[in-house]
């Protein structure tokens, strides 16, 4: 029986000229739609969730109920926001935080060690300075000396 045979059928059933066969034929389409019932977690309401449709060969058709499949994905919807919370969002803020606070004290750890590094480097520099001041001051006296003793009209310098 295909879906022609069961049109044709309903038209002359409506206009009043259907037959056995056309009575036969409505009879086996209804019960080949059927209809199933199941109760979904939604309040505990009874809900139509799909219809089942045979063809002429036997195979099942499903037809979603597309108020039910508005409803289970608002229900699927809340609860995996719950479970997600739950279950992944809270516990991969913990930690994120807490691999935050350790990037946090060894960065500070690293940054103190290169200043006390920088703080000794700048002291040896410190030291080498005063270090070549006192060279300086020392050639600078000597040059004075020699200055004083050729101003004075000594040609010759003695040297150890």
């Amino acid at each position: 029986m295909t879906e022609d045979e069961i049109e044709q059928s309903k038209r002359r059933v409506e206009m009043g000229a259907g037959d056995d066969i056309d009575q036969h034929r409505l009879r086996a389409a209804e019960r080949r739609e059927q209809i199933v019932r199941k109760e979904m977690p939604l309040d505990g309401n009874l809900l139509v969730v799909r219809k089942i449709r045979f063809d002429a060969n036997g195979n099942a058709e499903y037809g979603i109920n597309p108020e039910v499949a508005d409803a289970l994905n608002a229900w699927f919807d809340t609860c995996f926001d719950e479970r997600a919370r739950e279950t992944v969002i809270a516990p991969m803020g913990e930690a994120l935080g807490e691999i935050r606070a350790e990037l946090r004290k060894s960065w500070r750890q690293e940054i103190g060690d290169a200043v006390t590094k920088l703080h000794s480097e700048v002291e040896q520099l410190k030291r080498r300075i005063e270090e070549q001041n006192v060279v300086i001051a020392e050639l600078r006296g000597e040059l004075r000396g020699m200055r004083s003793l050729h101003a004075n009209g000594s040609p010759k310098i003695w040297r150890p």
